[in-house]
């Protein structure tokens, strides 16, 4: 794909649609766990039964995970639409490798492995906290980055960043 038919915008679109979605799973599985917690057959029948004690904290994790999936959505919606002359949360870019090969990155602020696709294409949510992340901050266009990965190492350079 080329860089003229990877658009930010669009991105940034299905990222705000994926994160949403996390959010909705988030919710839907609480109401699952507290739904068993308090039902009848949940009901503890001897001092070992804990069906509905651990429906319970089921429940407290999804509600959590429920409000950090928020809590990450507002924090990408924050970065949306920034303009970036350099690769920093917010950014989209491409790197190639020496074989030519071309991936896409957005650097976010959380949920680094989230994978977007925009017209067929890959698009993948790293963060700072990657060790590729961290080598990448500050680079701009043509830059390039030694990396190592899986024992070897690798020439990337940056193809566009916007």
């Amino acid at each position: 794909m080329t860089t003229a038919l990877i658009r930010k915008h669009i991105v940034e679109a299905q990222l705000q649609f994926a994160l949403e979605a996390n959010i909705i799973a988030a919710k839907q599985a609480a109401a699952s766990a507290r739904e068993d917690a308090v039902h009848e057959q949940s009901v503890a029948e001897t001092q070992y039964d804990s069906l509905a004690i651990e429906s319970a904290y089921l429940a407290h994790g999804h509600s959590e995970r429920c409000d950090a999936a928020s809590r990450h959505l507002s924090e990408f919606n924050a970065l949306f639409g920034k303009p970036c002359q350099t690769i920093q949360p917010g950014a989209l870019f491409a790197l190639v490798n020496e074989q030519d090969e071309r991936h896409y990155y957005y650097l976010g602020p959380h949920e680094g492995g989230l994978k977007v696709f925009v017209a067929g294409t890959a698009v993948v949510v790293i963060t700072l906290a990657s060790p590729l992340g961290m080598r990448l901050q500050g680079l701009m266009a043509d830059d390039e980055v030694v990396f190592e990965h899986a024992g070897r190492s690798q020439t990337l350079t940056v193809e566009f960043v916007c």
